[in-house]
């Protein structure tokens, strides 16, 4: 959802892309230019430049700058399962992947592994960053395996929950 236009909503679909609503949900359409047999895994809009969208697949990361117009690939050969925008710096996004969790601080032109205190590799599910400190970033696996706490931006990382119920 875009956070200065709610109207604005955009749903990832498998194997069929990714659509718009700009009238809350009402009608749709396809915002695909290359994404349009992709299986669409995550998507996040940034908050502050809610033009930039970001969109994970099995095949890697691709970036809008443009509402979904068009679509540049940014990370290939990458299952991206997670992304997470620092809701002060948006520039900084972290991307959770089959490989474990990594971190850009140019927007995805570059990305290093953020997984300091995280077993190696770790297939990681979501990601949540705090919106009051966003310093503060959750990191989870599959229901039944740990999730992980960092307060440093993804510097480190600390166990917070073995095998977190059903």
């Amino acid at each position: 959802i875009d956070s200065q236009t709610p109207a604005n909503v955009y749903a990832g679909l498998g194997g069929n892309g990714v659509v718009k609503s700009t009238d809350a949900g009402g009608t749709w359409t396809a915002m695909n230019n290359g994404l349009s047999t992709l299986n669409i895994t995550c998507l996040a809009v940034d908050p502050l430049a809610p033009a930039t969208v970001y969109a994970g697949t099995s095949l890697g990361l691709f970036k809008s700058v443009d509402g979904g117009n068009t679509w540049s690939s940014i990370l290939t050969n990458t299952n991206i399962l997670s992304i997470a925008i620092d809701p002060s710096t948006t520039s900084t996004v972290y991307i959770g992947t089959a490989n474990g969790l990594f971190k850009s601080t140019n927007g995805g032109a570059a990305w290093g592994l953020s997984a300091a205190g995280i077993a190696s590799p770790q297939v990681i599910f979501s990601l949540a960053i705090d919106p009051h400190n966003p310093s503060t970033i959750y990191a989870g696996r599959a229901s039944g395996y740990p999730a992980y706490k960092s307060t440093n931006g993804g510097v480190t990382w600390t166990l917070i929950a073995n095998g977190v119920p059903l």
